[in-house]
């Protein structure tokens, strides 16, 4: 079988960062605990949730 050396299509977790990085990208940090915050509050939401079922199914 063949896998590919990178492959983030396939792997739940680049998705999970594609998603927090689109979201944190429109927000304006003054100092690195706000973003700090932002990105804990980021995977503690809904947000950073990827439905793992599309990828047990691949």
């Amino acid at each position: 079988e063949y896998f590919p050396s990178y492959s983030p299509e396939v792997n739940p977790v680049e998705q999970v960062w594609r998603k927090v990085k689109r979201w944190l990208a429109l927000i304006l940090w003054t100092n690195k605990d706000e973003l700090g915050d932002q990105l804990i509050s980021a995977f503690e939401s809904d947000l950073a949730m990827v439905p793992i079922y599309d990828y047990l199914l691949l």
